[in-house]
């Protein structure tokens, strides 16, 4: 392996560990340029690959670490915290990195967009506003 990727490896590590230290060209910034598409991330992540390891937001290899769900969302609450992943990739791993000249930025904006929808923002048939409401305590009447 080489020293770049190795140290591309580590500043992913310590930017998903801390949050505070991001990758050139991973911010939200980079990302704000045009309106994510998920049509076009879904597309891209079937024509490169991730598909063969995440079908549908799994993982075939590490299947208690999905692309999606409520701890996923948590863990990675920042695009640029999946933008540095797919970027450099995960050394030790089978993911590789995914430079500049193999996904612009705005297809890797279209593949996070993706994947977070494959997310719901509130799990089925529970949305926050068709709780029921608590049941009234009758008053004893005299």
């Amino acid at each position: 392996m080489s020293i770049r990727r190795l140290l591309a490896s580590f500043l992913s590590f310590v930017a998903l560990s801390s949050g505070s230290i991001t990758l050139p060209g991973c911010t939200q910034a980079a990302f704000a340029q045009a309106k994510p598409d998920v049509n076009k991330g879904a597309q891209l992540f079937n024509r490169l690959t991730c598909a063969a390891c995440h079908p549908q937001g799994g993982n075939t290899i590490n299947r208690s670490k999905p692309l999606k769900g409520a701890s996923f969302q948590q863990k990675f609450a920042r695009d640029a915290m999946i933008a540095a992943i797919v970027r450099s990739g995960m050394y030790g791993t089978a993911m590789p990195a995914f430079g500049k000249d193999q996904l612009s930025d705005a297809g890797l904006s279209d593949i996070i967009a993706y994947i977070r929808s494959l997310t719901p923002k509130t799990p089925p048939g529970t949305p926050e506003h068709s709780k029921p409401p608590k049941a009234r305590k009758k008053s004893k009447s005299k």
